[in-house]
This record gives structure tokens, C-alpha cells and sequence, in this order.
């Protein structure tokens, strides 16, 4: 799993321009395009349930990514809600959140499962 799903603290995640950790969320303003990262240890042809919960969206759209040398990308999402992607990791080594310029939101939190 994840370490600091909930964003208590910036502990584990790389954060892009714009980004900051604040009251157990992630949070962005429009401007710049801009990722959040935390490195993870993928198993090659596992099949991985990933869960984001939006709030305060109000422009633009996020997207999962397993990041690697070939990235593999989830659903962009660009309204508040629970989203899940399952994506099947090859030679993956970070777990990427992607905010396009216009994203203006909360991520509340970050889940992720290995299914298979």
C-alpha cells in the first residue's frame, strides 16, 4: 500500500509545482501542469486497483499514472468524486498523479491495491 494515503503530512510524496499537503489534503490551483509522486515497488504483470477521492474541483482534471519508462495512464478525472482505475504494471517505479494546467481541486486520498 501507500505510505501517507491521507496526506497527513508532504512524508513520501514528491510534489510538483503549485502542489501543497495541507489539512490531510493535497491541494492545487490552476496554472501549471504538475504531478505528484511517490515511488512504489510494482510487481511486473500485477493488476493494481487505484482509488483517488476529489474534492473542490472546480476547473481541469487529474489523472493516475503508473510512471516508468513506458507510463500507462488512467481515466482523467475532473469532477469531486471517488474514482478507481485498475492498471497493470510493467516495469513501473512510482505511482504518478497528473494535473493538467486548469486543475483547481483537493485529492482527499490516494489508495492503492495489487488485485492479482
Amino acid at each position: 500500500s501507500l505510505a501517507n494515503a491521507y496526506f497527513d503530512t508532504q512524508a513520501a510524496w514528491a510534489l510538483g509545482t503549485g502542489w501543497l499537503i495541507v489539512g490531510g489534503a493535497a491541494i492545487k490551483a490552476a496554472g501549471i501542469t504538475s504531478d505528484l509522486e511517490q515511488p512504489f515497488a510494482f510487481f511486473d504483470g500485477g493488476l493494481y486497483r487505484i482509488e483517488v477521492v476529489l474534492s473542490q474541483v472546480t476547473a481541469g482534471s487529474v489523472r493516475v499514472r503508473l510512471a516508468g519508462t513506458t507510463s500507462i495512464d488512467g481515466v482523467a478525472r475532473n469532477a469531486n468524486g471517488t474514482f478507481i482505475d485498475t492498471l497493470t504494471a510493467a516495469g513501473h517505479t512510482a505511482l504518478r498523479i497528473t494535473a493538467d494546467a486548469a486543475f483547481a481541486g483537493r485529492i482527499e486520498r490516494v489508495s492503492l491495491r495489487r488485485l492479482a
